[in-house]
């Protein structure tokens, strides 16, 4: 009776098992800082709404050079700041940041408008998840739909404002 060979085991080191922590390291290790207008391109072509980036970063641009306009830098997420008189703002947020990051930067923006004597901050989002993240945070939201859907995506639009 003959027996078939059997095939030596694989020694330890050419087991093929997958970097759980070499991706737990990269997943906790801090994003590399990205130019403002990485992070503009990076909002637009990922959030499905068919805008332009350029377009985008050419009027923030222009925006920023006008007096009741500012723009505050927060890890990679950006927030565009309409002063509206009174304690208000309008805001418009563009991130490149992971979830847990954008918590921590929404914190540190809604601090810096709070230290800047703002009381309250609105914006329109087709994302109910930011809501959420605000809320995290500590901060008073309160929301309705808004007025009419996004324009080029149809989705309908969240008008939000925070209270600081």
């Amino acid at each position: 009776m003959s027996v078939a060979p059997v095939a030596p085991l694989p020694k330890k080191n050419q087991i093929s098992q997958p970097d759980v922590m070499g991706q737990m390291q990269r997943e906790k290790a801090p994003a590399q800082k990205m130019s403002t207008q990485d992070i503009v391109r990076t909002e637009f072509e990922n959030n499905g709404t068919g805008m332009d980036w350029k377009q985008v970063y050419a009027n923030i641009q222009q925006l920023v050079q006008q007096p009741k306009y500012r723009i505050l830098r927060a890890g990679n997420s950006i927030l565009v700041v309409r002063n509206d008189g009174g304690g208000n703002a309008y805001v418009l947020m563009a991130s490149a940041d992971r979830p847990a990051d954008m918590a921590k930067n929404m914190k540190e923006f809604l601090q810096a408008l709070k230290k800047a004597n703002y009381t309250k901050v609105s914006f329109d989002t087709p994302r109910p998840a930011i809501i959420k993240l605000i809320q995290s945070t500590g901060f008073n939201v309160q929301s309705n739909m808004g007025a009419s859907p996004e324009p080029k995506t149809g989705k309908p639009s969240i008008h939000v404002e925070v209270g600081l």
